[in-house]
């Protein structure tokens, strides 16, 4: 019983020797070092409150001190769980004066009550997550504008509308991660328009394959406003492929019900046959590529073909085949 009691005070000792011992025994340190308040000290991810904790410093612990942010308000220092910062108020710093000033990168800031982070430069990309008024990150990209920042944070990286941030200006010193929303031609060839619709002239033809610049939208978003050669200019959707778009341009123009109303697009979904009448019973005039714009001019009596005209003339395609844009219920029935 006697040595039992032995075991139980050595125990007792070594676990209270160990509580009051520094993390880090002050004749291994050679250079400045911080000794912790008796409160503890939280180690950030960067300069700030507002960064997330990366671990928790005991009182007492005594760790060594490599550099200190240009504002002097917060000591980087060595610890178990890496290099964090610590705020110089929770910490006695001894010998320190001389440590390098540390540039920690672009930090930015949420001002509005909530910031949703995204996998992308827009709206439209999907939330990871969601950032409080006051929570800090490190920027390290942006959109060409600086409307949308990308960021690092206790999650990794994503993207966070600079609106919801006091970091639009900051962001300036970081490079560009993204070109910005553009479209790429994914059919033969496309015109583009003075306005958004059909109705609208056009003003030239991009070809397949050719990127250019996303730079509004209309109200529903099914017309793009893009920067071509030729000038500011808009295409159909469904004839493009996006990039880094998500619905974010803005609605600039005219609606495309007012002026492009009374020529209706008809879309190839794939390689079709223009026929010489509403069925497959009818010669095939040519085939017409994949995501081609095609002018709606009647339909069929079963309602089942479109009367259209394309690049090849004139004819009949299976509205199985086919995207339609615009409001078809004005359509004429042609014999």
């Amino acid at each position: 019983m006697l040595l039992k009691r032995s075991r139980l005070l050595v125990i007792l000792l070594l676990v209270a020797f160990t509580a009051a011992t520094p993390l880090v025994a002050l004749a291994q340190i050679s250079g400045p070092f911080a000794t912790v308040g008796a409160n503890g000290a939280n180690g950030y991810a960067g300069p700030g409150v507002g960064f997330w904790v990366v671990g928790r410093l005991r009182a007492n612990a005594i760790v060594p001190v490599i550099g200190v942010n240009a504002s002097k308000t917060f000591w980087q220092v060595e610890t178990p769980f890496g290099k964090v910062w610590v705020a110089a108020s929770a910490v006695r710093a001894t010998g320190a004066n001389n440590v390098p000033v540390v540039d920690p990168g672009v930090i930015g800031t949420v001002t509005a009550a909530r910031a949703a982070v995204r996998n992308g430069p827009g709206t439209g990309a999907g939330q990871l997550s969601v950032l409080r008024r006051g929570q800090q990150f490190f920027i390290v990209g942006r959109l060409p504008d600086a409307t949308w920042l990308e960021i690092r944070y206790e999650f990794g990286t994503g993207w966070i509308s600079a609106v919801l941030t006091d970091s639009k200006a900051a962001a300036a010193a970081v490079p560009q991660t993204s070109s910005g929303p553009r479209a790429t031609v994914n059919a033969s060839f496309i015109n583009v328009r003075s306005g958004p619709g059909l109705g609208f002239t056009s003003i030239g033809r991009l070809r397949g394959g050719d990127v250019v610049p996303i730079i509004g939208k209309n109200s529903d978003g099914s017309w793009l406003l893009v920067e071509t050669r030729f000038g500011n200019g808009w295409v159909n959707i469904g004839v493009v492929t996006t990039a880094d778009y998500f619905g974010n341009a803005p609605i600039v123009g005219e609606d495309s019900n007012k002026a492009g109303k009374a020529s209706l697009a008809a879309i190839t979904r794939t390689t079709v046959n223009l026929r010489k009448g509403p069925s497959v019973a009818f010669d095939s005039l040519g085939t017409i590529a994949g995501s081609t714009q095609l002018t709606i001019l009647g339909q069929s009596a079963d309602k089942g073909w479109w009367y259209v005209e394309s690049p090849i003339g004139k004819g009949w395609v299976s509205k199985a085949v086919v995207s339609v844009t615009g409001d078809t219920s004005g359509v004429p029935v042609v014999p």
